[in-house]
C-alpha cells in the first residue's frame, strides 16, 4: 500500500533578493505530477519582477508581544495569529485568550491550541537569513 508523503516546498525554489529598497522576487515555481507520481518544480522568470517594500513584509513576521522578529514561530490553530513560541506561552500562562483578536483558545489549558510554524520560521529566514545566522552565533 503506498503512502502519501507530502513534501513541502523547498525554499531555495524560490529566489529571493533584499536591497535597500525593498524585497523583490523574480522567480515563480510551478509544479506538476510526472509518471511515476513524483513532483517535479519548474521554475519561470520569465515575468518583470515585483518589488514590495520590506515594511510590507516586516508585518507578517513580527510578534505582537514583543515586537522582534519570530523566533520559534508559534501559530493558535482557532485564530491563525502568530507569535514567538516564549512569548505567547508567557501570555497564556495568565490568560486563555488571543492577544490580538481575544478569541477563547481552551478554559482550562489554552497553549493546547498552539502549534509550531516551522513553514512560517522557515520563509523568515529566507528573506532576512541574517536572522538565522545571528541565532546560530548565539548558540555557540
Amino acid at each position: 500500500m503506498k503512502e502519501n508523503i507530502s513534501k513541502a516546498l523547498s525554499l531555495d525554489a524560490i529566489k529571493f533578493s533584499l536591497d535597500k529598497e525593498g524585497f523583490s522576487s523574480n522567480t515563480r515555481v510551478s509544479s506538476k505530477i510526472n509518471a511515476g507520481g513524483d513532483k517535479l518544480l519548474t521554475a519561470d522568470t520569465s515575468e518583470p519582477r515585483t518589488r514590495i517594500p520590506m515594511d510590507v513584509v516586516n508585518t507578517h513576521f513580527i510578534c505582537s508581544l514583543c515586537n522582534g522578529y519570530f523566533v520559534d514561530a508559534t501559530t493558535i490553530v482557532v485564530c491563525l495569529h502568530s507569535f514567538c513560541c516564549a512569548c505567547i506561552v508567557r501570555y497564556l500562562e495568565h490568560s486563555v485568550f488571543c492577544p490580538v483578536c481575544e478569541v477563547l483558545l481552551h478554559a482550562t489549558v489554552p497553549t493546547s491550541k498552539l502549534r509550531p510554524d516551522p513553514q512560517l520560521q522557515a520563509l523568515l529566514y529566507a528573506i532576512l537569513p541574517e536572522l538565522y545566522y545571528g541565532q546560530c552565533d548565539v548558540l555557540l
